[in-house]
């Protein structure tokens, strides 16, 4: 695993921690996945981070998902979908998650609505090919939710 991704996945992970100590409620997703977009699952070990990182939180979810499309397009999509259905963009919170993955041509976005929390980062290939080799070299969604 390259010391950027793990860094970078790791402080997403602190960032959402902080910011679902106050969420509570449903942490369902509203918005369907990107068109194109496969499920991939992750190793024992991303998913201990996960875990690990999330402690004390309930009903946590981490989806995982292999896109070919650009990075920007699909961030368009999300941030179109997610504002269309009234949630509030708390990206501003991840700031610095944001300016990490940016720095690999990636991004990542936050949004709340009535106490649910979605955080959703990606990844180009390139960076997240030795985490997750299932991707086949695709850009790498990881979409986070939970609730307090």
């Amino acid at each position: 695993m390259s010391k950027t991704f793990r860094s970078s996945f790791l402080v997403v992970l602190l960032l959402l921690a902080s910011l679902l100590l106050t969420a509570c409620g449903d942490a369902a997703q509203e918005i369907a996945p990107y068109s194109g977009a496969r499920t991939i699952n992750v190793d024992a070990a991303t998913q201990n981070s996960f875990k690990e990182g999330l402690k004390g939180i309930k009903e946590a979810k981490l989806t995982t998902y292999a896109v070919k499309d650009d990075p920007a397009t699909v961030k368009s999509y999300y941030d179109a979908q997610y504002k269309e259905k009234g949630w509030s963009d708390r990206s501003q919170e991840i700031a610095e998650a944001s300016t990490q993955q940016q720095a690999q041509n990636g991004w990542a976005l936050a949004y709340e609505k009535s106490g649910k929390f979605v955080s959703l980062v990606m990844t180009p290939g390139a960076a997240a090919a030795t985490r997750f080799p299932e991707a086949q070299g695709d850009n790498v969604l990881v979409i986070v939710s939970a609730t307090k």
